[in-house]
């Protein structure tokens, strides 16, 4: 996984939101791929696992993941569930690419409901 730049290729810098294994083996199939790798851990528990793929930060040491986005030249976020829609940094998070719905498509998401019509 490379972008340009212009000194020519570079690693895409992706930021996976989670914990876990799932989010763990995420991001390990993005590093094993080429990108560059770390995680803002989203809940108490699960840390482990995505400190093997990268560097990891925690919300006490960042209460957002944003100024992470500038400091660390993210690319691209790849969130493991839909917490970060309900987060009050939701807004600024989405100035860069999400791999993620959002808007309405996060609506369809969040709400079974409305997804049934």
């Amino acid at each position: 996984m490379t972008g340009r730049t212009a000194r020519g290729p570079r690693s895409i810098s992706v930021m996976v939101l989670g914990v876990g294994a799932f989010r763990h083996s995420t991001a390990q199939i993005l590093k094993d791929g080429g990108a560059s790798v770390l995680t803002y851990l989203t809940r108490d528990y699960g840390h482990y696992g995505p400190s093997l793929a990268g560097p990891t930060y925690r919300p006490d040491q960042f209460p957002s993941p944003c100024p992470l986005l500038i400091e660390k030249g993210v690319d691209l976020i790849v969130p493991m569930s839909i917490d970060w829609a309900k987060a009050p940094w939701k807004d600024e998070l989405l100035k860069v690419p999400i791999f993620s719905p959002t808007d309405e498509g996060m609506r369809i998401e969040r709400e079974r409901e409305f997804a049934h019509t």
